[in-house]
């Protein structure tokens, strides 16, 4: 979850802070993705879902 917010987070400022249509455009697909990924029970969606999986299992 944190890794996700994180993620989030970055996509939104990255977007704000370049202000490019592209980029904009950019996040709204990677959120698309993401609200794809909650559909199905699992963010796959995101384009590095193997490493997000990895992250968990390190802090265990």
């Amino acid at each position: 979850m944190v890794v996700t917010n994180l993620f989030l987070n970055f996509g939104f400022s990255l977007s704000i802070f370049s202000g490019w249509v592209f980029s904009s455009n950019f996040t709204i697909e990677i959120l698309r993705r993401f609200e794809k990924g909650l559909d199905q029970g699992s963010p796959k969606g995101l384009e590095s879902g193997s490493k997000e999986d990895d992250v968990p299992n390190s802090f265990t």
